[in-house]
């Protein structure tokens, strides 16, 4: 019925489409059909965005053709066109050939010339505003179909076309003869399910296969069963073979499933649906989830299979399904329907709008026109003070339907209200609420519904188990009894804490973003909701839900209408404040969420987002004790990312449901197939991802691989062997190059340093669980890259760490690689080089051992510790609010932030990073891999440097730090190991270290030391010498300024003063030399805009304020030298000395406190460079033409003199300074 087709699930791509937009009716307009031909354009989208992508990846316009008729229809030669004036516009090509009750897609990308390959591309494009459209018969005159004068505007991903009748046919169902099999061995586990496999010998029955052990209970299977398994069964294979005569007939396919625990279903060998099912399938495997016997009951579950109606072959087919229990059930159910869904067009021809595009498939409902989106008078956010709502809409005649509840506003075919209120007036907000609303009008799409939220904290601080009962929500969930509300004993009249949290309660729930989730009650809390079935998986347990960011201080979130499951394993069960995950698909409405929402750095769309609620680093788990810091696994994916490498990022959130204020949660990517497209590049469609469940996306095949070819490294005999198979594993010659023809399998880096990060961490709960890995196939592939994942049982958490944790010794799960490949010399020797890389010179896990505790004011010599107080600090403000709604887990006093929560942040900074540096370094010594031998490091002018610049004169050496025998060290400048493969030196690159290393360019230094038959770890570090520069003042340019910051220098030394040019720590005549090689050269953008153009005149920039001023001697003297240096006059060259001399005046009671002899220096040289410059510039006539007594009685009659006298007394007077050196007093 109507009402079931609009109410939750009408929360659709519509979203975006409807919001601003041109109204969407029929206009006046032609739609003409020759009656004798059977194949018409029943669909065209002209603003495509989501429905469907070209071969190139681009979301052209397209045009739907179906052939209506009994026979195959052949359109060769047919034309379609968008000019009435060019009825020859685009022709098919020959051989085009629509099957029975078939579709055909054709772009309107105007790609005709340069298509994808198996693709119809026109020449033309359609416009969004409406446009003529025709098919026109191989004679070019007969029109067999056409949109006139224009087909009407159209919205975004809203389609328009032709109303369509469809009817199914039931390919399989409970009568359909199936062939099973309770499997003891794993002997068909691979072939079993294809569509060629010899089932003869199974047994023979129908569906419904599986076992009652408790008949006559309420809830009993035994009259669904057909076929009975022992009561032991957790896993059945079964196949029903069924022929079609005309695969291309069929619009929709659909699997109905009954199903006590979980299946997988295969269509000819291709997965095509499945529920429970754990990754990795065996003769073996259980369901990894369970459903009650009432949900069973309640009918088939739906999954929509029309995307695989490719697989359906003409003739037999084969539906395969693996039927899955848990272990220890009671009893086992599995029946499957298979329909498909045949399509014809609706005579006579009725057109209009479909909310949802259908390329390929039958047309949905259609509509003559689409309702304009609500508008909510108020944008959702934070509110201290009552407000009245108003919700309204464009289009006339509709009718606006609100819920308060979180549920969706239902209407039926005729309109009468299902489920919320007729909007009649504003709504009076004035406490926490989520408003949802809807617009409707007979014949036209409904809107899609808005979701709202307003959250006024004075409210939420006190909410209660009693208030929220009161408000309907249910006193349990499933078996668990419900907790709601805020703990009065740590923000209540008379807490536990005198007041401390209640006077900063408010601000807490404000101190980071909120996330708001708006969904109807039953589907979170009711018997067949997710949050009282917390074992339910896959998508029979998926609710739709709206997902809301709010910022308290404005700033722009997102709403986004999605999917919500319960995430997580033991969390599920043993925890009140569970795991949620929430999918973005079409069905809902976008298919990604599109936000920065861990940053503009790194990705912004979305196919899933786990909400992380902090379990095991929380405390809804009791085996934490007081340990819970809220951060531990966003500091082991934080630290990966810090290590060079991908990772699942995350950040903090409150979360709402319905209002209800939730708790402390960490929203974090999900490292599967459609992140590492995103990240990687591709199609998620290329990735295999492994975890610990085994396969979860893709194929198990080249982990397989990988695994085998690790393998091979520890059967090949010798060092040359051994090296071919170890590059063999990265995709490489034995060279190391790149093997264009071997696919990389192994990310060995990325792999190395998620091991050590695991080892540094004290990973307890892995490898054999809490892991992802995926790769890429293909020439483009670059291996498995692991990531960190789940990894809060770490860090010495009480729950079975400790400081001192050694898992150096795993070997399986994640770590089975590693296990195989720590048997290879090469393999540690790089396990030590990354070590050295991370835990010294700074690196992701360096620690300074002069200085090894946190110091907030140098966090740079505990990075570890550091990157876990900024971790610390996003959460400090909120957790008053966790405390608040889930500090009494499993205790009496509940736990606060200023006890429990800061004495374990105080332990963690003040004494775990600092010790377990040196422990785990020893534990990776005594498992040989770190050696014993201590790395170089490296040194500029005898100061410890690793990498960067070096300035001109800087002398780059390399310290040993060994003891006794200190070995030898040996350095490279070309990028190769100073040690190669097998243990010899590297005669043709290496050099041995003797006193320095000269560079002449940016140059990448590596390093080892052999000690004692003993290789030390890489130091690798590149160094960039810097060419000297006489631009002292940095303007962009070597002028008179750079003269006078040599001036003012000369004899400091460059601690202390500018000048120094060649980089050996002192300002002396060395630098005056480079001055004046480097004079007049640009050496950037300059600092001042007055240092781009030439004054129109002297008295444009020398007045006697500019000349007097040291604050405007420096804004002009740029401009004044350009001026010097494009001028012939002698006037503009001498303005340079007139700035240069007030600098030097300004200098002068420094100059009388210094040595004579250190005073004449200066005044030599400054002679000396003068006069070479006047030669060069042409000033020597002008300035020889004054005398020291000139200047003293020029200067002494400045003030005596006009403005023009004074210039040219100044003039005179400062060249004859020039000359000798000796400076007039003012």
């Amino acid at each position: 019925m109507f009402g079931n087709v609009w109410n939750r699930r009408q929360e659709s791509r519509f979203a975006a489409a409807n919001r601003g937009s041109r109204r969407l009716q029929f206009e006046q307009l032609e739609i003409r059909q020759v009656l004798a031909a059977n194949v018409y354009i029943t669909e065209l989208l002209a603003s495509n965005s989501n429905s469907i992508k070209d071969g190139d990846g681009d979301s052209s316009d397209w045009i739907e053709l179906f052939n209506n008729g009994a026979t195959a229809a052949d359109v060769s030669g047919y034309y379609l066109t968008d000019k009435s004036s060019d009825l020859t516009q685009w022709a098919f090509p020959g051989g085009t050939i629509i099957a029975p009750k078939s579709t055909i897609i054709v772009f309107a990308s105007d790609k005709a010339a340069a298509h994808p390959p198996g693709e119809l591309h026109t020449n033309f494009k359609l416009s969004a505003d409406g446009e003529y459209l025709a098919l026109v018969e191989p004679n070019g005159t007969t029109i067999v179909q056409q949109f006139a004068p224009k087909t009407p505007s159209q919205q975004t991903d809203i389609s328009y076309g032709l109303s369509m009748s469809s009817s199914s046919t039931t390919l399989v169902d409970d009568t359909t003869p199936m062939r099973y099999l309770a499997p003891v061995n794993n002997s068909a586990d691979a072939v079993w399910r294809m569509t060629a496999y010899n089932d003869s010998a199974w047994s023979l029955g129908t569906a419904g296969i599986g076992y009652e052990a408790s008949p006559g209970s309420a809830n009993e299977f035994t009259s669904l069963i057909d076929v009975a398994v022992p009561s032991t069964t957790t896993t059945a294979y079964t196949r029903f073979t069924f022929n079609v005569a005309n695969p291309g007939s069929f619009k929709t396919l659909n699997l109905g499933m009954i199903y006590d625990d979980g299946f997988v279903a295969y269509l000819n060998g291709t997965l095509i649906a499945s529920s429970n099912a754990p990754g990795s399938l065996a003769y073996n495997s259980i369901a990894t989830g369970q459903r009650g016997d009432e949900v069973v009951l309640a009918g088939y579950v739906n999954f929509d299979v029309s995307n695989k109606l490719s697989e359906l072959k003409q003739g037999a087919n084969v539906l395969a399904i693996h039927a899955l229990n848990q272990s220890g059930s009671s009893d086992m159910l599995m029946i499957p329907k298979l329909t498909g869904g045949i399509a014809e067009v609706v005579t006579p021809i009725v057109a209009g709008y479909f909310q949802t595009p259908t390329p390929g498939a039958a047309n949905g409902q259609i509509f003559t026109g689409i309702v304009e989106d609500t508008a909510f008078s108020v944008d959702r956010g934070f509110y201290s003070t009552p407000f009245n709502l108003e919700i309204s809409t464009p289009t006339a005649g509709a009718k606006i339907v609100y819920t308060i509840n979180g549920s969706a506003p239902a209407v039926d075919a005729n309109l009468n209200i299902i489920n919320g209120f007729l909007y009649t007036g504003s709504l009076l907000i004035n406490k926490t609420s989520n408003i949802r609303a809807a617009a409707y009008k007979l014949g036209y799409a409904p809107t899609n519904i808005d979701t709202q939220t307003y959250i006024f904290t004075s409210d939420v601080i006190h909410q209660t188990q009693q208030s929220a009962l009161a408000a309907g929500f249910p006193g349990t969930w499933g078996s668990r009894a419900a907790d709601y509300g805020m703990d009065p004993d740590v923000i209540g009249p008379n807490d536990l804490f005198g007041g401390v949290y209640a006077a900063l309660i408010e601000d807490s729930l404000k101190a980071i973003p909120t996330l708001s989730l708006t969904l109807d009650n039953a589907d979170f809390f009711g018997p067949n909701g997710i949050y009282s079935n917390v074992g339910g998986e896959g998508v029979a347990w998926e609710r739709p839900t709206s997902a809301e960011l709010i910022y308290a201080d404005g700033t722009e979130g997102f709403q986004i209408d999605a999917g919500l499951r319960i995430h997580g394993a033991a969390s599920r069960s043993l925890s009140k404040k569970n795991a949620l995950r929430l999918l973005f698909k079409d069905e809902y409405g976008a298919g990604k969420l599109e936000y920065p929402l861990f940053g503009e750095e790194g990705v912004t769309k979305f196919d899933t987002i786990v909400i992380r609620p902090h379990f095991n680093d929380g405390w809804g788990w009791d085996g934490a004790l007081g340990d819970p810091l809220y951060a531990r696994d966003q500091w082991f994916r934080d630290t990966q990312a810090a290590m060079g490498n991908a990772s699942a990022r995350g950040n903090v959130v409150h979360l709402y449901i319905n209002g209800l204020y939730w708790g402390l949660y960490n929203p974090s990517e999900r490292p599967d197939d459609s992140f590492a497209a995103e990240t990687f590049g591709g199609e998620k469609e290329e990735y295999d991802v492994v975890n610990h469940d085994g396969l979860a996306d893709g194929s198990i095949d080249a982990y397989n691989a990988m695994i085998a070819l690790a393998q091979a490294v520890n059967a090949a005999s010798g060092t040359a062997a051994k090296n071919a198979a170890y590059q063999n594993l990265q995709g490489n010659f034995a060279s190391g190059l790149d093997n264009p023809s071997q696919e990389d399998y192994l990310d060995v880096a990325n792999y190395i340093d998620y091991m050590i990060l695991n080892h540094y961490g004290g990973n307890n709960d892995w490898p054999d669980r809490n892991w992802y890995a995926n790769r890429r196939r293909g020439p483009e592939s670059e291996g498995f890259k692991f990531f960190a994942w789940d990894n809060e049982i770490s860090l010495d958490l009480s729950d079975r760490t400790s400081i001192n944790e050694n898992n150096l010794g795993m070997s399986t799960g994640a770590a089975q690689a590693y296990g195989i490949l720590r048997n290879y010399e090469e393999f540690r020797l790089q396990f030590a080089d990354r070590i050295h890389e991370h835990l010294f010179n700074g690196g992701a896990l360096y620690v300074n051992p002069a200085s090894p505790t946190y110091d907030p004011n140098n966090p740079q010599n505990n990075v570890p510790a550091a990157r876990m107080a900024e971790l610390a600090a996003r959460v400090y403000d909120a957790m008053p609010a966790e405390s608040a709604r889930w500090g009494d887990q499993h205790v009496t006093v509940p736990r606060t932030r200023d006890v429990e929560w800061q004495n374990q942040l105080n332990y963690m900074l003040g004494t775990y990073f600092r010790d377990r540096h040196g422990i785990v370094l020893n534990q990776w010594k005594a498992a040989s891999l770190y050696p014993n031998a201590v790395a170089p490091e490296f040194l500029v002018n005898n100061l410890r440097q690793h990498g960067g610049t070096i300035a001109a004169g800087g002398i780059l050496s390399v310290q040993n730090g060994n003891t006794g025998s200190p070995g030898t060290i040996y350095y490279t400048t070309d990028g190769s190991d100073p040690r190669l493969v097998g243990g010899a030196v590297n005669a043709a690159s290496a050099q041995v270290f003797s006193g320095n290393i000269p560079l002449s360019s940016a140059t990448l230094v590596k390093a080892r030391i052999l000690r004692n038959g003993e290789w030390s770890a890489l130091t690798a570090a590149t160094f960039t010498p810097v060419a000297a520069s006489a631009d002292f003042n940095s303007d962009g340019i070597v002028d008179g300024g750079d003269f006078l910051a040599w001036q003012r220098g000369y004899g400091l030394g460059s601690t202390r003063a500018q000048g120094n040019a060649d980089g050996d720590s002192d300002v002396d005549q060395d630098d005056l030399v480079v001055w004046k090689t480097q004079f007049g050269q640009t050496t950037g953008t300059p600092a001042s805009p007055m240092s781009v153009a030439a004054p129109a005149s002297l008295n444009s920039y020398v007045t006697d304020a500019s000349f007097m001023s040291p604050s405007s001697l420096e804004v002009a003297d740029g401009a004044l030298v350009i001026a010097a240096a494009t001028s012939s006059t002698p006037a503009l060259n001498q303005v340079s000395a007139i700035l240069q001399s007030r600098a030097w005046n300004a200098d002068i009671a420094a100059r009388q406190t210094q040595d004579v002899a250190h005073h004449s220096a200066r005044d030599a040289a400054f002679n000396d460079d003068v006069r070479t410059h006047a030669v060069n510039h042409r000033h020597e006539s002008v300035l020889s033409s004054h005398s020291q007594g000139a200047s003293s009685k020029l200067f002494k009659d400045v003030e005596e003199s006009s403005a023009s006298e004074r210039d040219e007394a100044k003039l005179a007077a400062l060249s004859d300074f020039l000359l000798t050196g000796i400076a007039p007093k003012l």
